[in-house]
């Protein structure tokens, strides 16, 4: 999409699979979640829509439009069971923490 200066937007789609959600929260849930924080320090992608009319959907499943921004959803040190990555874990886990 263009927009007036020029500059390209990308966007995504999140819609649950068709078997349902495999995570415990709805995606309209999900949705709220990302609404709320926009403007906030937490970084997230800027959700734009949530769609559930049927006639707009392939398939007739909700979903809704984010913006599309650079990054990885993958944590370091995830995978490295070494005791080092284990620390990292720890460490990472760490800066969730609500007090």
């Amino acid at each position: 999409m263009e927009t007036d200066d020029r500059s390209r937007r990308r966007f995504a789609v999140r819609r649950d699979h068709q078997a349902g959600s495999i995570i415990a929260s709805s995606l309209r849930d999900e949705y709220e979640v990302y609404r709320r924080l926009d403007g906030s320090d937490v970084p997230i992608a800027r959700v734009l829509w949530f769609e559930e009319d049927p006639e707009w959907m392939p398939d007739g499943r909700p979903a809704y439009v984010r913006e599309l921004v650079d990054g990885d959803w993958r944590l370091p040190a995830l995978d490295d069971h070494s005791l080092d990555g284990d620390a990292k874990r720890i460490r990472l886990s760490k800066e969730h923490l609500v007090s």
